[in-house]
This record gives C-alpha cells, structure tokens and sequence, in this order.
C-alpha cells in the first residue's frame, strides 16, 4: 500500500491468506505504528522516490492500495486546491499502477478528489494499463466503521485477469464500545 498511514486498509484485509508486502509511508511515527500492528519491519519512504517504486516491484504485491492525501479536498477546507506535493503522489500512484500492473488496485479518497486532474492521472493510467474499473461513494458506517465517513472507493481489475466483482453486501455501522 501507498500512504499506508497506520494501516487501516490492511487491518479489514486481515486474514490468514493476505500479508503486508510493501509500504510507502513517509512519516516515521506511522511506519512504526504500522510495523508495530502488523509485525513488519517496514522503514519510512517517500512514494515519489524511485527506490519506492523498486521495493514495490520486487515486493510481487497482488493487490495494491493508495490513499492519497486528501486535506486538500475536504469539506472542512473552503479553497479546494491541490498542491505540489498533491501533484507528486498523484504522479507517483499513477507510475506504480503503469510499471507494476498489480492484478488489482483500490483507492480511497474523499468524494471531492474524484473531480480533480489528480484523479484523472490516476485513471488514465489505469485505462492504459488495461484494468476495469468503478468509482462508487460509500459511507464507510455502512461497512462496520464506527462513524459516518463518506468515502470514494475507486476497484480495478486488470483485464487479462478477470471481471470486476460487485462492492461487498453492507454490514453495518459499529459500536466503538464493541470494538
């Protein structure tokens, strides 16, 4: 995964047959959250490097995650505009999707990043490294978060590979005193 952050994606892909093979994390505090949940040994990188794209490319992931930093894009920000650092990791996620082609690739986002040149980077690259793809907006309560967070949720499959299944059926909201 790409702006792994603690790990969120990974902590609701856990299972016996799913392993954490790469990260592109660029804060240390959260690369060792991180490795601290998930018994990895991760170190800090910046997704923009190229030694970033390596380890990814060596890594044989089967499934890659990017969550892109969204500050930029939220409700809570009046002036929605994207920044160079923006620009960089959009660039940098639409390489990863053309040079490793993983069979598979999600992205999460706020719902506003989908009407940017950023998202558009990113789909071009998806269309030209042949996968089918969708873009839906899903209240993450739906799926067992414990608080209302509307989410763009972007699936892809390559094509050579196989059909893009349906969103899983909703769960359901959480109760933070169950977790």
């Amino acid at each position: 995964s790409t702006m792994s952050s603690g790990g969120t994606v990974e902590a609701g892909m856990r299972s016996d047959s799913i392993a954490s093979v790469h990260t592109s994390e660029l804060s240390p505090a959260r690369v060792q959250a991180y490795n601290e949940a998930f018994g990895t040994n991760y170190t800090p990188r910046n997704i923009a490097d190229r030694a970033s794209l390596r380890s990814l490319q060596a890594s044989g992931a089967q499934h890659y995650h990017a969550s892109p930093v969204c500050k930029n894009f939220t409700k809570a920000k009046t002036i929605r505009t994207a920044d160079p650092n923006d620009l960089a990791i959009a660039q940098s996620v639409a390489r990863d999707i053309r040079e490793v082609r993983p069979p598979t690739v999600s992205i999460e986002n706020v719902p506003a990043y989908k009407n940017t040149a950023l998202f558009e980077l990113i789909t071009k690259a998806l269309d030209n490294a042949g996968y089918n793809w969708d873009v839906s907006i899903v209240n993450a309560a739906d799926y067992g978060a414990a608080q209302t967070r509307t989410r763009m949720i972007v699936r892809a499959v390559r094509k050579d590979v196989g059909e893009l299944p349906s969103l899983p059926e909703t769960t359901g909201r959480a109760d933070w005193y169950a977790l």
